[in-house]
């Protein structure tokens, strides 16, 4: 990795100052930068789907999986992706957070109807969602997730 930096330092640290050929300008880096920023929201996007769709295939890698979520979800710099392409970006985090309310509401609904937790812990719930799948996918990537748009107040970015 230090020798890739050292073979192409020009182009990591160029100054708008300095024109030489071969290198990337400011505007193409910003550029690269953009696609990696949607690349890594598109990728986040299609991986919760695919967990939430796919949630029994992924067996004990599910864990690994969240975590890849959480760290997708801490990299997201949505006041970018806001700016790049609004509307593709409000319609995916809607379709995400309605799915997750879905999910919750399925989980809670479950509770009610089949009592305590303890009671029903193992046996397998009428809706294909389940509490354990509450507890290790949703509320850690929804904490995650508001904790990261908080602290870079990312909200009014989002509901505007």
């Amino acid at each position: 990795m230090h020798a890739y930096f050292n073979a192409h330092k020009n182009y990591f640290l160029e100054g708008s100052s300095i024109v030489q050929t071969g290198t990337a300008s400011n505007k193409e880096k910003e550029m690269k930068k953009k696609k990696k920023i949607v690349a890594n929201f598109s990728l986040f996007c299609r991986l919760a789907s695919l967990l939430r769709i796919k949630n029994r295939a992924f067996g004990s890698v599910a864990k690994i999986t969240v975590k890849c979520l959480q760290g997708l979800t801490q990299a997201l710099d949505l006041r970018t992706l806001v700016k790049v392409n609004s509307d593709i970006v409000r319609t995916s985090l809607l379709t995400f957070f309605n799915n997750c309310a879905d999910d919750l509401f399925a989980a809670v609904k479950e509770l009610k109807e089949n009592g305590q937790y303890s009671l029903i812990r193992g046996q397998n719930l009428r809706s294909w969602i389940s509490l354990e799948f509450a507890h290790q996918m949703i509320i850690p990537v929804l904490t995650t997730m508001f904790g990261h748009l908080a602290r870079n107040h990312f909200g009014t970015d989002l509901l505007c």
